[in-house]
């Protein structure tokens, strides 16, 4: 190299100058630049991310907390607890009375609440009082899995406790179960159950962001989609049985391709996850590295033109005079440079 550099001419050393101190430093910056641009991108994105989680929970938070409202209202409704609490064989009539009184309670607090599918009381005895939405779906007496519907409730112990009911693997109803116990010995008379409509769960985060719905899904205890399976089932299961640990987080997993955000829900015992594929992440990043290859050709042509301008600019009047200086050696004292 020292051979080659000795040896070389004045305007190739000039224009190597012009390369070390000018498009070296171009390709840094370009790459630099593209870097921390990607690395803003990405962390744009987890931001971003967290922020539809932190609502999507605050939307919930209010779900559970309205359930909670609701099924305490009935629960200390002394028409209601009377009818769950005096279930012995009475005349026809009153039995009439009561189931009128309590389905217009029960239309009242169903009409007024979105969410609600439909709702029901059953007694010790399983006498139903129900009303449900009309909507062309099986009445809430037939379709309620009562016996399991029973067993999650009393492991509440008069907590609310939120039941899903599946068919084939597939989450198919989603209950709002409480045991009610009698006021003074504490034993239990009858049970409250609210069918959530499921189309409803899914306005609760559609209605932030539609584009980012499809990248949204519901998690229950058991790692199964509660609302609609993705294309990423397979892989949320195992992300989150093995990964999620603690309240909220995220995680970039490169083997699979995927960005995970995740959130554990306090009541529901459910995880929200916002799972996004790289390669939509990465689409601006890779426009971004598009750009900066194209902006470091250009600058890379440009600059080199700009050199070989400039080299030369320089080189010629160099060479005039080296040239003239020659001719004088040779004996002609009148050359004009």
């Amino acid at each position: 190299l020292k051979f080659f550099y000795k040896n070389t001419s004045i305007k190739n050393k000039l224009l190597l100058l012009f390369y070390i101190q000018i498009v070296i430093p171009l390709f840094f910056i370009s790459y630099t630049s593209y870097q921390k641009s990607a690395e803003i991108i990405e962390q744009k994105s987890i931001g971003y991310s967290q922020d539809i989680l932190k609502m999507i929970e605050l939307r919930f938070n209010d779900l559970s907390s309205s359930m909670q409202a609701l099924t305490l209202e009935l629960l200390y409704d002394n028409r209601v607890y009377g009818a769950l609490s005096n279930d012995e064989v009475e005349d026809n009539i009153t039995i009439y009375n009561r189931a009128s009184e309590i389905r217009n309670i029960l239309r009242q607090t169903t009409l007024s609440r979105g969410e609600i599918q439909s709702i029901c009381l059953v007694t010790k005895n399983r006498r139903f009082y129900s009303f449900d939405s009309d909507n062309g779906k099986a009445r809430i007496e037939i379709m309620l899995p009562y016996e399991s519907a029973v067993k999650a409730a009393k492991e509440g112990r008069g907590q609310l406790v939120w039941f899903l009911e599946k068919v084939d693997g597939k989450v198919s109803n989603i209950y709002v179960t409480r045991m009610v116990y009698d006021r003074d010995k504490y034993t239990e008379i009858g049970l409250i159950a609210v069918n959530i409509k499921k189309e409803y769960l899914e306005s609760v985060y559609t209605d932030l962001s539609r584009e980012s719905a499809k990248h949204i899904s519901i998690l229950s205890e058991d790692n199964e989609e509660i609302v609609e399976e993705t294309e990423n089932s397979a892989f949320l299961g195992d992300f989150v049985e093995k990964q999620i640990q603690g309240k909220r987080g995220f995680d970039i997993d490169k083997k699979a391709g995927m960005l995970v955000s995740y959130v554990q829900l306090r009541d529901p015992n459910w995880k929200i996850v916002y799972h996004m594929p790289l390669k939509v992440l990465y689409k601006e990043i890779d426009t971004l590295r598009r750009w900066t290859v194209v902006i470091l050709v250009y600058g890379f042509i440009i600059l080199s033109a700009l050199s070989v301008f400039t080299s030369v600019d320089i080189i010629n009047p160099i060479n005039k005079l080296v040239e003239g200086m020659k001719k004088v050696e040779k004996g002609n004292k009148h050359e004009r440079s």
